[in-house]
């Protein structure tokens, strides 16, 4: 009988060990997958998108920001106001407003909209996603019979919402 109870206990070791391994495995995955997940959903790599408002890039999208010096941000009210503004910018092809909203004023250029076709215009399409201090709103960019959609980035810089970037999917 003893026989019998150790052969019993050591499949029951067995199973146990083999459940904590899968179980340690299916840990180490899932932790990968989320790191995977939060980086790529942080700030796309701007060599990957060519629609990238390359003026308007900043690379000071902080993963882990600690609060910057002021108030609190703002929430979406504050953010959807901003955005209206920047894209009333972008339909007037008016830098100056744009450099204002910057949060680097000095990455707007005045030849910013060269190229652009008179016809395009940009309008919000959905609600803006806020994650501490940065923020994301969807919008849609639509040009005669042509349309895309992109994403604006903005940071709280402790006082207001700036802009950081656009960027836009190919139409």
């Amino acid at each position: 009988m003893t026989d019998r109870q150790t052969s019993s206990n050591d499949r029951v070791a067995a199973v146990v060990a083999w459940g904590a391994i899968v179980s340690a495995v299916a840990l180490v995955v899932v932790m990968l997958v989320m790191a995977w997940r939060d980086q790529h959903d942080k700030a796309p790599d701007a060599a990957a998108s060519p629609n990238t408002t390359n003026a308007l890039a900043d690379s000071t999208f902080p993963p882990n920001a600690s609060p910057p010096p002021g108030q609190e941000p703002g929430g979406a009210t504050q953010v959807i106001a901003a955005v209206e503004q920047i894209l009333a910018a972008y339909n007037d092809r008016d830098s100056a407003p744009l450099r204002a909203w910057a949060c680097d004023g000095t990455t707007v250029t005045d030849d910013l909209f060269a190229g652009f076709s008179e016809t395009v215009r940009f309008t919000r399409d959905g609600a803006p996603r806020i994650v501490g201090f940065t923020a994301e709103v969807p919008f849609a960019v639509r040009d005669e019979d042509r349309q895309g959609t992109g994403a604006m980035r903005l940071r709280w810089d402790g006082q207001r919402w700036c802009f950081v970037t656009a960027v836009s999917e190919p139409a």
